[in-house]
């Protein structure tokens, strides 16, 4: 007879989120195994740290270097980085390399502006008394508006699941961390180009902070289950 095992959920990320919406089960697994520790590199993880790092390069740089040049040299020089063996064939590769780099640089050079961003992947971790875990996230680019600030979330792939439940994530978080939610979310995606910008209101607040306790049980529950089993 199998021990009954209690688990508990003690801190929720954006990219466990993210993780769990895209597949639940890889993202169990890996957390009940603790493969998360040495992660297989795929091509999208890979393509991901090179996006996130052009984009800290670029809005570092003075607003009048923000060039559609300075943008390609920072491609090119992390682009390099990536092993074209991740990708399906080098004709997935060049396609993934075409449509990144045409829809990055349409999307930089709209917001070249923003000086000096008010978040830049910046790491933030807060508690949550009412669910009885930490939420830890990374805004990827903020910029204050007339009342509060606005987020932007570059995705490699666009989909409404991850979307609403980073909204979610972001309600209470913003609530906690800065007792101040943001106007708006922008999502662009770089594999489409598809841009959606969501409004956030206070309202939001109650219906968020169900959905967190809701992946939380989910994630309880079915890690208990795995767990049992494997072992």
């Amino acid at each position: 007879m199998l021990e009954s095992v209690k688990v508990n959920v003690k801190t929720i990320s954006n990219e466990h989120l993210e993780q769990f919406m895209h597949s639940p089960d890889i993202f169990l697994q890996e957390c009940l195994l603790h493969k998360n520790r040495n992660r297989h590199i795929t091509w999208e993880r890979a393509v991901k740290a090179a996006v996130k790092q052009i984009l800290k390069e670029y809005f570092q740089l003075p607003v009048q270097e923000r060039t559609a040049l300075s943008t390609l040299k920072l491609l090119e020089r992390q682009w390099h980085c990536i092993n074209v063996r991740l990708f399906q064939s080098k004709m997935h590769y060049y396609t993934v390399l075409a449509k990144v780099t045409d829809y990055l640089l349409q999307e930089l050079g709209a917001c070249s502006h923003i000086m000096p961003p008010l978040f830049l992947y910046e790491k933030y971790r807060v508690a949550v008394a009412e669910l009885g875990i930490d939420l830890s996230v990374e805004i990827d680019v903020g910029e204050w508006t007339a009342n509060s600030y606005k987020i932007k979330k570059i995705m490699l792939d666009d989909s409404e699941e991850v979307r609403n439940a980073f909204v979610h994530l972001m309600v209470v978080f913003g609530r906690h961390a800065f007792n101040q939610l943001p106007d708006s979310i922008e999502f662009y995606c770089l594999m489409t180009g598809t841009k959606y910008e969501v409004c956030i209101k206070e309202a939001q607040y109650e219906e968020s902070l169900h959905f967190l306790g809701l992946i939380k049980s989910t994630l309880e529950q079915s890690m208990m289950l795995n767990h049992k089993r494997v072992v």
